[in-house]
């Protein structure tokens, strides 16, 4: 592809789980498609679907930077195209800006997502920002930098996965994760599966559609949240419904589970034409937490 200077960004709220689901579904499986495809939750019923395109040319008063240091964080700035005044047949009207193609590509670094005020609530003061926006703070080698029995205070009920899911089982997915965790907001972005062999499992000669449902933030209910159980039972969800997870996240998938969720054939194969398999650890042994025992 090539790169333009800047991405036309189109802000679509969505005011129902079943508009939300349908409307980023069917922008994502059109042809052609957007070159960009997102979509933020902030609760089970309110969102904002995006759309980009990459262009050589901006409207004026329209540009912004987004990943400037004084700037508010991405999210932050997108849920400002909600309205309290939203409803299904008067939805608010599409907005459009030009985001540079290097901010775009950091729309979501500075705060990570969403993931900055959970040790640093004051990233988002606008005095903080512009003072001190610019040390980049956020990042995460100054996170790795507080001791990690501090940390755990952070982390108490806070959710980091991503869950792959067949985009046709979106909207069951995210009813399902809302009843077990509710984390918002909920990242969602689209995932093309290529047919080739792969660590991907998959069926058929087609390439498929998938949705990357990210759960970043603490649990909406503290009281039910336990870590293995409540996360084990995401992941049970994955097993029984063809999605995959994040190899990023902590798992708790046994080995056999490890196996129904990815196709490790070609994987296994490479380790033993390059005599790997004494050299360096299986990567379930690197991922999952019984692996690491």
């Amino acid at each position: 592809m090539k790169a333009e200077k800047y991405v036309k960004i189109s802000y679509i709220p969505v005011n129902s789980l079943d508009e939300a689901t349908k409307r980023i579904t069917e922008e994502s499986l059109k042809t052609p498609r957007p070159d960009f495809v997102e979509g933020i939750m902030y609760s089970l019923d309110k969102g904002v679907i995006m759309l980009g395109t990459l262009t050589s040319k901006s409207e004026p008063g329209k540009v912004n930077s987004v990943a400037a240091w004084y700037k508010k964080s991405f999210y932050k700035h997108v849920q400002t195209f909600l309205t309290e005044s939203q409803t299904i047949s008067q939805p608010a009207p599409n907005k459009t800006e030009y985001i540079p193609l290097r901010d775009y590509y950091h729309r979501h670094s500075y705060a990570k997502f969403w993931i900055g005020p959970t040790c640093l609530p004051y990233i988002d003061v606008p005095v903080f920002r512009y003072i001190f926006g610019w040390a980049a703070v956020e990042d995460s080698y100054t996170y790795k930098l507080i001791p990690r029995y501090i940390r755990r205070i952070f982390e108490v009920n806070l959710v980091l996965q991503d869950f792959i899911v067949p985009i046709e089982k979106m909207k069951m997915a995210l009813q399902f994760f809302h009843d077990q965790v509710e984390v918002y907001p909920v990242w969602l972005c689209p995932v093309k599966a290529i047919n080739e062999p792969g660590y991907i499992k998959s069926e058929g000669n087609a390439d498929k559609m998938y949705m990357d449902i990210g759960l970043y933030g603490y649990s909406g209910k503290p009281d039910q949240y336990e870590v293995v159980k409540s996360n084990k039972a995401l992941e049970q969800f994955c097993l029984e419904n063809d999605c995959m997870k994040g190899a990023y996240a902590d798992t708790w998938l046994t080995r056999d589970e490890f196996g129904q969720m990815f196709d490790p054939t070609l994987y296994n194969k490479v380790r033993a034409e390059l005599n790997c398999v004494h050299a360096f650890p299986d990567i379930y042994d690197k991922i999952c937490q019984a692996g690491r025992k």
